[in-house]
């Protein structure tokens, strides 16, 4: 494969390529506090990241229709995932959120056709705004156990089939709206 360009951010990366639509981002390490924005933001082709060293911010829609992203890799020391940031990565299956992570935006996978598994760190509490919006291969899910609640439309338009809402003590509005393959509930 081809490398891929990253001229204009030389002065931040100190080795960046695609090949095969696999991505290694390594950040000069003598700053630790480098925001990811919108960079691959439609990048049909990117497949894999495999490394993020030093990132500490992925912004609104950085990876949002990047729908050849079959896996990411988020690095330890990662604290905030904005709005967006993987909405329609459709063959992304499963992604681990680090402990890290303080802060996340909402409809993060949205529209993600193929997103089955997530963790979230255990210390965020809430399901954000349309997480698992339109996403079709949910199934049944069990919210995991420190989630107090479910954000707006949290999984709306999904293939959600049944929940186990464990320990969730509030609901917010048209969370299961049209969700036509919900068939059980379970507390």
């Amino acid at each position: 494969g081809k490398p891929f360009d990253f001229s204009m951010y030389d002065h931040v990366m100190t080795n960046t390529e695609i090949a095969s639509g696999i991505f290694k981002l390594e950040l000069d390490s003598e700053s630790n506090d480098y925001s990811f924005g919108s960079l691959f933001n439609g990048l049909n082709k990117l497949k894999s990241i495999v490394q993020m060293e030093n990132v500490k911010t992925i912004d609104n829609e950085a990876f949002s229709g990047c729908s050849s992203l079959e896996s990411i890799s988020l690095p330890d020391g990662l604290e905030k995932i904005g709005d967006k940031a993987f909405m329609k990565c459709n063959s992304l299956t499963s992604v681990d959120i680090p402990e890290s992570v303080s802060s996340l935006g909402s409809c993060l996978f949205t529209y993600c056709d193929k997103i089955k598994d997530v963790t979230f760190p255990s210390h965020i509490t809430r399901l954000p705004d349309c997480t698992f919006e339109g996403c079709r291969n949910i199934g049944y899910y069990v919210v995991p156990d420190q989630f107090k609640e479910l954000g707006n439309n949290a999984f709306a338009y999904s293939s959600i089939s049944g929940v186990d809402l464990n320990n969730v003590e509030s609901i917010g509005s048209k969370v299961f709206y049209s969700c036509s393959k919900l068939s059980s509930f379970k507390r």
